[in-house]
């Protein structure tokens, strides 16, 4: 298999191996975060309210990135002995564009979801069978598009350098170019018209509410700050999503614009090479955003946290399969001390 523009690039051992570096970091901080994430829903089922349950499906988007494409990705470019073949390359190719168009357009679900609970509430219909439904359809949509490449529309092909693998967007076949065209229209420029049209309007409809608290309570009423407090919150929120869908997609989208309508000549690799890269991070960032930004997440993380150490202060005494449990705190006054608050007996 050779590169986009049937002319393979050669480059150095030492570059592939710089390359690795941060895929393999990428790698490690996208599954160690997401995993928080995917793990603090399932210890508490509390959480999986309809609203979530989007968040949980960008996770495992997430963690699915760090497990597949930046794994693959990061040991071709380590080893020497390693290199893409045509079926990994085409393996990783597939998986990085499915998660990838997943991911856009599960952004602008959220986005929207978020904008009929604020701007409508009465017409939000947050039942667990229409998200469960939404979310199937954005990733049968997704895995649609995908497979095009494996079927003969595009193709999935080795990205300069051999340093990745992508659609083929230096073609200059027509089908080719539809393709194209199709992709940046359903995945880049609807997504991303969604998500400023929602959040542009949210945040409107945030200032008229707390104008309407201002004028009902008063500026100085604790009910009118908490209603400001909130909900500019929730703009702040929005405005960090908008952001983060520009910074990581963004450098991407322009690149692959460029390189397929031939707009520049004579793109350095390096030019390739970054934007692959840097649209990567979203899958670390995103569970940032999407869980430590909300207090129930990091209440849910703690209280997980304490219910499993309790469980492992289960001490066994005897074979006989009598344990006690000691519940104990350490008190910050004077010297530190350990007090023994319960014991119970429990058959095991």
């Amino acid at each position: 298999m050779e590169t986009a523009s049937g002319v393979p690039i050669v480059i150095e051992a030492s570059v592939h191996h710089t390359i690795s570096f941060p895929l393999f970091l990428l790698a490690l901080f996208s599954f160690s975060l997401n995993s928080v994430v995917i793990l603090t829903f399932l210890l508490d089922r509390s959480l999986l309210f309809p609203a979530n349950l989007i968040i949980l499906s960008i996770a495992i988007s997430d963690w699915l990135m760090s497990v597949v494409p930046n794994i693959m990705g990061g040991v071709a470019n380590a080893s020497n002995d390693l290199p893409f073949t045509d079926w990994s390359c085409t393996v990783f190719a597939f998986v990085a564009t499915l998660l990838g168009l997943s991911n856009m357009l599960h952004h602008a679900a959220f986005a929207l979801d978020r904008y009929m609970v604020i701007t409508r509430p009465m017409r939000a219909n947050h039942s667990m069978t229409r998200i469960l439904a939404v979310i199937a359809f954005l990733w049968c949509f997704a895995l649609t598009w995908s497979l095009f490449p494996l079927v003969g529309w595009s193709a999935y092909v080795r990205e300069a350098g051999d340093i990745a693998c992508s659609v083929n967007w230096q073609s200059d076949n027509p089908s080719d170019t539809s393709y194209m065209v199709c992709l940046f229209f359903f995945f880049y420029f609807v997504p991303l018209a969604i998500i400023v049209y929602c959040y542009v309007f949210m945040i409107r409809s945030v200032r008229f509410m707390t104008k309407n608290a201002q004028k009902i309570w008063g500026v100085r009423s604790a009910a009118a700050l908490e209603t400001v407090q909130a909900t500019w919150k929730m703009a702040k929120i929005g405005l960090i999503m908008v952001v983060g869908f520009f910074v990581a997609w963004t450098p991407y989208a322009v690149a692959s614009f460029i390189i397929a309508f031939d707009l520049v000549k004579d793109i350095p690799t390096i030019a390739e090479i970054v934007p692959s890269m840097f649209a990567k991070t979203a899958s670390v960032y995103n569970p940032i955003i999407y869980f430590f930004s909300y207090k129930s997440f990091r209440e849910s993380l703690v209280k997980s946290w304490r219910r499993y150490r309790n469980r492992n202060n289960v001490i066994p005494l005897n074979s006989s399969g009598t344990a006690f449990v000691v519940s104990s705190r350490l008190t910050a006054m004077g010297n530190r001390a350990f007090e023994s608050t319960s014991c119970h007996e429990i058959s095991l």
